[in-house]
């Protein structure tokens, strides 16, 4: 008799391509209050454009709808979490800058106060604050910022105050006021030339040239390089030291290893982050700041995702670069299933009758054979057999 013994295995493999991406959440969170948000692998920070309702206004609404489409599903990555952060600002419109008069935004010594440098700063101190937390509390945590408009002047103050990061991934800047050469971005959409300067740029442009002319010769010498800094902006001329020095004085410039993480996109004529010709204008009495405001508005209104695929491309890929691998199964090993301990008992049990069955039946042949023989060959063969047992 033989026995049989068959052993299923079993096998669980990983499939061959994992499908991840980010998880987006439904609504984001005030800026005021990113500090009791848990970490995530990406922190995305936005700031609206002057005006606009919040959280983000229509145009960075966009451009956050669009990242979240391009990477909620990725194969071959795995699942990473995001918090998104709006910077809580007022931002106000920029004509309370006509209120203060160009002269003296221009040639005052002091900078006079107006609802927009009050607007920047509080947006700026928020940006500051949501990065130094993360920077603090979520090191491994990854940065995305956006900024339209206004906001795009308060993401570049609140992020040039951190350097070369490595928390950072990207940044996008939309129609941007501090727009200018030099300021170590890519320029990644939008048909300005790259010596395009945006409004606060200009200003604080003019004013170095009056603060050095005024150092070199008093006001005169002042008012007459301000004025030669406004005819060069017209041209397009502005030069390259005047520029980054007004922005490392006034906090907008960025280190050189920041251009390849921060796309900037400026329209031509877009008054907000080209605003030479603009300027000049206004100041010759060409034109004036209403009617400059009236020309500009549908280009400045004008970056949208079919716009800007460039730089959304580029974030795009960064973001989706710094998503957690996914999680490795282990190498499949065959297993034994688990088998009951009474099948195992019941086993045995078998096991043991049909050997006790087996010998029972080997005695009682070897029995029947002997008396086989004991009938055939009589007296002496028994005697034979006892003698050879």
């Amino acid at each position: 008799m033989s026995v049989v013994v068959l052993i299923m295995s079993s096998a669980v493999a990983t499939p061959a391509h994992a499908v991840g991406g980010l998880i987006w959440p439904s609504a984001p969170t005030i800026s005021t209050e990113s500090g009791s948000m848990p970490c995530a692998d990406l922190l995305f920070v936005g700031a609206r454009g002057s005006l606009e309702d919040p959280p983000y206004g229509t145009t960075l609404t966009n451009l956050r709808t669009t990242l979240a489409e391009r990477t909620a599903t990725v194969p071959d990555v795995g699942r990473g979490t995001v918090r998104e952060v709006f910077v809580d600002y007022p931002a106000v419109e920029p004509g309370s800058l006509a209120a203060v008069g160009v002269d003296k935004l221009f040639f005052d010594a002091e900078l006079p106060a107006a609802d927009y440098f009050d607007s920047v700063e509080r947006g700026t101190s928020q940006v500051a604050e949501v990065l130094a937390d993360s920077a603090r509390r979520c090191p491994q945590e990854k940065w995305v910022l956006a900024g339209y408009s206004q906001g795009a002047e308060v993401i570049t103050r609140g992020l040039s105050r951190f350097g070369d990061s490595p928390q950072l991934l990207g940044a996008t800047l939309l129609g941007s006021p501090t727009h200018h050469a030099g300021q170590h971005v890519t320029e990644t959409g939008g048909d300005a030339s790259e010596s395009a300067v945006g409004l606060t740029a200009s200003l604080f442009y003019v004013r170095h040239h009056v603060a050095v002319g005024r150092a070199e010769g008093g006001e005169v010498k002042g008012a007459g390089n301000g004025i030669g800094a406004v005819v060069v902006l017209g041209q397009g001329r502005a030069d390259l030291p005047g520029l980054t020095a007004a922005a490392q004085e006034n906090g907008y410039q960025f280190v050189p290893e920041l251009a390849p993480k921060v796309q900037s996109l400026c329209n031509a004529g877009d008054m907000v982050c080209d605003s030479g010709a603009t300027l000049d204008g206004i100041l010759a009495g060409r034109t004036t700041i209403e009617q400059e405001v009236k020309r500009s508005w549908d280009i400045h209104h004008a970056y949208q995702p079919d716009q800007i695929g460039g730089s959304v491309d580029l974030t795009v890929t960064a973001i989706i670069g710094a998503i957690p691998p996914p999680e490795q199964a282990d190498t499949p090993v065959e297993t034994r299933p688990s088998v009951p301990w009474w099948v195992i008992g019941g086993g045995m049990i078998v096991v043991s009758v049909l050997c006790a069955v087996t010998l029972a039946i080997v005695l009682q042949r070897r029995r029947a054979h002997r008396h086989h023989r004991s009938d055939d060959d009589g007296p002496a063969a028994n005697e034979h057999d006892q003698l050879s047992s």
